[in-house]
């Protein structure tokens, strides 16, 4: 990893960052999803926070025909 993602933009980018997702239809015009995010931050002697996050989102999607 480079040390030079830690200063790009207002807060830095992470580390590490690992997304996952999943969808399903429930009918014909109807599906649910969820997705989670999980990064991790340089360490502080990196110039970050050395903090983690996990953020979980849930979606559902209705197709008007």
């Amino acid at each position: 990893m480079t040390d030079q993602a830690v200063n790009v933009g207002s807060f830095g980018l992470p580390e590490y960052r690992v997304i996952a997702g999943y969808k399903v239809g429930v009918s014909k015009n109807t599906d649910l999803g969820v997705q989670v995010y999980w990064q991790e931050d340089y360490t502080e002697s990196d110039g970050g926070t050395g903090r983690s996050s996990v953020t979980g989102l849930v979606r559902l999607g209705v197709k008007f025909a």
